[in-house]
């Protein structure tokens, strides 16, 4: 009779064993630097692409605050507009009134003095 040797496993509870790992292949030179080379590729596209995304972003920022500028000029331009032609209409009233009261008294004391400063202040608005 021989001797034998055994060698029992050892199993606890209910984890099962863990499944024995192949190991990693191995590459040689040229493939791993096809490899970074790609990878380097990949990030560098990624980095540009993040660039221009950024990029855009602030332009589309700039021309944002320019445009809201530009509203708000336009906004105060037209107002300034439309309170210095009611000033000249005024002045124009006041200078019509003040000359066919001069030249034409007769007009004045008649009442046609409104109908006059009314249709040369008229005339003036729409030229």
């Amino acid at each position: 009779m021989s001797i034998r040797a055994v060698q029992f496993e050892e199993f606890s509870g209910s984890e099962a064993a863990a499944p024995a790992q192949a190991p990693a292949p191995r590459l040689d030179a040229e493939a791993l630097e096809t490899l970074l080379a790609k990878a380097r590729g990949k990030g560098r596209a990624d980095g540009f692409a993040e660039g221009v995304a950024m990029a855009e972003a602030r332009a589309e920022s700039e021309l944002r605050m320019v445009l809201d500028t530009l509203t708000e000029q336009m906004t105060d331009a037209g107002q300034l507009r439309q309170s210095v032609e009611t000033e000249v209409a005024d002045a124009v009233e006041r200078i019509c009134a003040a000359l066919f009261g001069a030249i034409a008294p007769s007009l004045a004391a008649a009442g046609y003095l409104g109908e006059i400063t009314a249709a040369v202040s008229d005339a003036l608005r729409r030229a």
